[in-house]
């Protein structure tokens, strides 16, 4: 790997020591759009209200007969449609402190979802759609969407089926492989708490996260976790360049190339364009847990969509594995790199009851509560309390897709959706 290559990825990481306590938390929450009947509903029509009725700022793709494609608040949130324009993403400016989540974007957005339900638009806080079906959903009009779709086929809109709540840290250089890592491999016990897509398409999916197997039916070899541990940022580099790339940009169009080539090679043709290649080709290469160059933060993926009252749940767990790193990767070394690949396949399909190997994954996860406890606690901010109802999940064996799954079961379709939308 050219060192000018080495160095022109690792300059937007921090090159000094994080201090405790000034780790920034960057989120993006993924949101279902259904009506009171659990349907699929289009919540980007509503944009060019919502930005009039707040003074928000609201942007136009003037390529698709100008409709509105992002609306930003005034102190920086962003809401855009994903995949589907009945799945909608907040993008939230960075916080010095978990605290500040409730006390800053928790109201905000609060105001949002009493925005939508006054116009029959709810968000359940579920990690898939449970009603409709893939082939139901409006893809969003969005050039980088339909090269994508170009680049991997149809199997690619299942993904618009799914939300998730993910989290990003700023981190320092010598973190960036050793936290990818560790978060990859503790991908298993996340989604063991974190379960919450049992449901979807009006059935049992037989699986506690259906969100997360996604990933394998179009993009295997490219997400989840990858199939050996990385030893340095050169090993993780080398990777990515003998990966195809997918879609390139050219000017504000986007195409699929005719020929697959590795990064590297498309590197070669265009030498000089390092930063802007690697951010399109960073990004639809989807690891549970992936350093982003743009932002120098390490980005971390696996979870399903959480509950209304429990949106505190992936950021606490996460900051506090990221500021306990030594320690959570004492943990994944006591197991092979197999080991983890395969707890993250029980976990999707059994959850908190995922068993490797005749291990028994509540008490493993009990040990990474505790590791993340204990990086919270150095953090010295009192944060440790938003992680009491990942121990209330534990103590009662039961995320949100095992209640969802009682309550279809129990009740039905119909007594589930009421359930969502009252949440």
């Amino acid at each position: 790997m050219k060192p000018q290559i080495v160095e022109e990825f690792l300059k937007n990481f921090s090159p000094e020591k994080i201090p405790k306590g000034k780790r920034t938390i960057g989120r993006e929450t993924e949101h279902i759009a259904i009506n009171e009947k659990g349907e699929a509903v289009d919540a980007a029509a509503y944009f060019d209200i919502l930005a009039s009725e707040k003074g928000w700022h609201v942007e136009h793709d003037g390529y698709y007969v100008v409709q509105a494609t992002s609306v930003e608040d005034n102190e920086g949130r962003v809401i855009t449609p994903e995949f589907t324009t009945s799945v909608m993403e907040v993008a939230y400016p960075p916080r010095e402190s978990l605290h500040d989540i409730p006390n800053k974007d928790a109201p905000w957005f609060e105001d949002l979802r009493n925005f939508y339900r006054d116009h029959g638009i709810y968000f359940p806080g579920s990690g898939v759609h449970v009603v409709s079906s893939e082939n139901e959903l409006l893809r969003t009009s969005r050039r980088r969407y339909d090269a994508l779709y170009r680049a991997i086929g149809p199997d690619v809109k299942i993904i618009a089926l799914t939300a998730s709540s993910q989290v990003s840290f700023k981190i320092q250089i010598d973190e960036i492989i050793q936290g990818m890592n560790v978060c990859c491999a503790l991908s298993g016990p996340s989604i063991m708490l974190m379960a919450n897509s049992s449901i979807w398409k009006g059935e049992d999916s037989g699986l506690c996260a259906a969100r997360e197997s996604v990933w394998g039916k179009f993009a295997a070899k490219r997400a989840g976790i990858p199939q050996n541990r990385f030893s340095d940022v050169e090993q993780y580099l080398e990777h990515m360049f003998d990966l195809p790339v997918l879609i390139e940009q050219w000017g504000s169009d986007y195409i699929v190339p005719q020929k697959r080539k590795t990064f590297r090679e498309r590197l070669e043709f265009r030498n000089k364009l390092f930063p802007r290649l690697w951010a399109l080709h960073e990004g639809t290469v989807w690891w549970n847990a992936r350093p982003r160059l743009e932002f120098g933060t390490l980005e971390i993926r696996p979870n399903c969509a959480q509950p209304g009252k429990d949106y505190m749940a992936v950021s606490s767990f996460w900051l506090g594995i990221v500021e306990n790193l030594d320690e959570a990767e004492a943990l994944v070394n006591e197991f092979s790199w197999d080991f983890w690949i395969r707890l993250r396949d029980a976990a999707i399909k059994d959850g908190i009851r995922a068993e490797v190997d005749g291990i028994n994954g509540v008490n493993l996860v009990k040990c990474v509560l505790d590791i993340s406890r204990r990086g919270l606690v150095s953090r010295g901010l009192n944060e440790e309390i938003y992680l009491d109802i990942l121990y209330s999940r534990v103590e009662e064996m039961k995320t949100p897709a095992d209640k969802a799954r009682e309550i279809f079961q129990s009740k039905g379709i119909e007594a589930l959706i009421d359930a969502l939308i009252s949440n």
